[in-house]
């Protein structure tokens, strides 16, 4: 998933954006994708948007923004 961060320079995208392109290259569902992306948000490597939401969310929703806070670093 983090070779995908590379391949989607152009985030911040939606949730549903970036499921999209991950499901094109890869045979992932989107619960999968949900579920990784929550987990680099614990990494650090993602900014939890889809928190400002609900704060109990452990992952994002459609419409939650995917922000790369690896790409702010680097």
């Amino acid at each position: 998933m983090t070779e995908l961060a590379q391949q989607t320079k152009d985030a911040p995208r939606t949730f549903k954006r970036f499921a999209a392109t991950v499901m094109e290259k890869n045979y992932v569902s989107p619960t999968e994708i949900k579920e990784k992306v929550g987990e680099l948000a614990k990494q650090g490597l993602i900014e939890p948007t889809w928190k400002t939401r609900n704060d109990k969310a452990r992952v994002p929703d459609l419409g939650d923004l995917i922000i790369w806070i690896a790409d702010e670093i680097n």
